[in-house]
């Protein structure tokens, strides 16, 4: 009897697991678990989940400068605080040194992409790109670490087959989603692909391009399309890159040293230490401990530009030396970008290669996507981008300004109102005070009623142009601080 049970459980386990709970991004939120860290070769980058195909696969789109001349890169979603790393294949890239055009599509097996689940941000359009000057979502891994989100606006001087933003990005950031909110749904509009300017400076952009140029590509009509399309002057490609000499510090889970060591990483990293964090639970974490033969946790290895091993730190509480050796070793080392892994060899920059056209496989979900965009079209009976119903906005949104303001006058002659009757009620304590005193002198006979008079008139004068004074400069604070 047991051996027909664990049969029966060997045969469920072995079913395709159901992609059923996959859903569409409709938040904020779901647009940061849509967002995933692309690893290929030395590069890292950012790729967005944007739906299934027939057979229930999972597409994610990115640049194809990410994802170089590799066939295989690993993807990292965050859910719940939790890092899930899947295998992906790249099925097509398109790439124009010249012309707006850098694209890359990855494909994830059904069981992996319904394991995690992710919601999934769907392409808009041919005709979905950005109104100029309007907000829109994005997620990406700066530097190559953690995904985080954040809100953008596009600028007034986009140019066609590009447009521009703020705030700039960093490396890192490179094929993550342009996400606009239209007719109350999310939809992805474009692709980040360029710095504009130094990075980290308060008048850098971001350059995108619209999805409109990834339908235009896979058609093969790119040059066609994009014929006057370029490139913003200075752009530079935003992907960040594995680089020595560095520390790997490889942790495990549940490992009480592993928290600290977490925490020194971050130190390390504030002081100018070049550091690749790894958990050995994760497909990239066991390729690294194997690599340099990990057997403890937390283990700091310090590697020179040819990646080979230096010196090693076993447990936490190294900070301090590793930081010292890390910067000896730079002195004597050249930086280089070469890493080997298991990942189809080493990225190559394709602006060596000023045009690309692959694809390995059918590319039936695209027009799928642009299917779901003019049905969209046709329920709503609306323009992608409705100006006058932004310039409403506009307008609805300075009504609530002034009625803001026009609150906060209100709120200033009731606290004027409220500081008069204080004002009032301690002269009013005072002098009855002063008048008891005086009382109590005539009374006793006392010879000194002239200056008693005379100091108690004094008094009320001061205490007066004291609380005046106070009350000046409580309204003063208050009107700097409005400002």
């Amino acid at each position: 009897m047991m051996k027909y049970i664990l049969l029966a459980l060997a045969v469920l386990f072995a079913l395709p697991v159901d992609a059923g709970e996959i859903r569409r991004a409709n938040s904020f939120e779901d647009a940061y678990r849509a967002t995933c860290r692309v690893t290929a070769g030395n590069s890292r980058g950012t790729g967005t989940f944007n739906g299934l195909t027939d057979d229930g696969a999972g597409i994610v789109t990115t640049n194809a400068h990410v994802v170089g001349n590799t066939s295989n890169v690993l993807l990292d979603f965050w859910t719940n605080g939790k890092q899930e790393t899947v295998r992906g294949v790249v099925v097509a890239r398109f790439f124009d040194a010249r012309r707006p055009s850098d694209f890359a599509i990855v494909k994830v097996s059904r069981d992996d992409i319904a394991r995690i689940s992710p919601p999934f941000v769907a392409l808009g359009g041919t005709n979905s790109a950005p109104a100029p000057n309007s907000y829109f979502y994005s997620a990406g891994a700066p530097k190559g670490r953690y995904v985080s989100a954040w809100i953008g606006r596009t600028l007034s001087d986009n140019m066609q087959g590009s447009f521009t933003f703020q705030p700039g990005p960093v490396p890192g950031q490179s094929g993550s989603a342009i996400i606009s909110r239209i007719d109350g749904e999310l939809w992805q509009t474009g692709v980040l692909t360029w710095l504009l300017g130094n990075e980290g400076a308060d008048d850098s952009k971001g350059g995108a391009i619209p999805i409109s140029a990834l339908y235009a590509a896979a058609s093969g009509r790119s040059q066609a399309v994009h014929s006057e399309g370029r490139i913003p002057e200075g752009a530079k490609e935003c992907s960040d890159h594995f680089v020595a000499p560095a520390v790997i510090c490889v942790t495990a889970p549940n490992c009480p040293p592993c928290v600290q060591a977490k925490k020194e990483v971050t130190s390390l990293l504030k002081n100018g230490v070049r550091v690749y964090l790894y958990q050995n639970d994760t497909p990239a974490g066991v390729t690294v401990a194997k690599r340099y033969s990990v057997q403890y946790t937390p283990t700091f290895i310090l590697v020179n530009d040819k990646w080979q091993e230096e010196k090693r730190f076993i447990g936490a509480g190294h900070r301090d030396a590793i930081e010292f050796e890390y910067k000896k070793l730079v002195k004597d080392s050249d930086e280089s970008i070469k890493l080997a892994n298991d990942l189809n060899g080493f990225y190559i920059d394709l602006n060596d290669k000023p045009d690309i056209y692959e694809v390995a496989g059918p590319l039936d979900f695209l027009s799928e996507s642009q299917k779901k965009w003019e049905e969209r079209l046709k329920k709503n009976d609306v323009k992608p981008l409705d100006k006058e119903k932004d310039k409403k906005n506009e307008e609805k949104t300075g009504l609530i300004i002034d009625k803001i303001q026009k609150d906060v006058d209100a709120l200033n002659v009731s606290i004027i109102d409220k500081i008069g009757v204080v004002i009032d009620a301690k002269l009013a304590a005072l002098k009855r005070k002063l008048v008891a005193l005086l009382i109590l002198c005539a009374t006793a006979g006392c010879g000194l009623w002239s200056i008693l008079s005379k100091l108690s008139a004094l008094i009320l004068r001061k205490a007066g142009g004291a609380l005046e004074n106070g009350a000046r400069a409580i309204l003063s604070r208050g009107e700097n601080g409005e400002k």
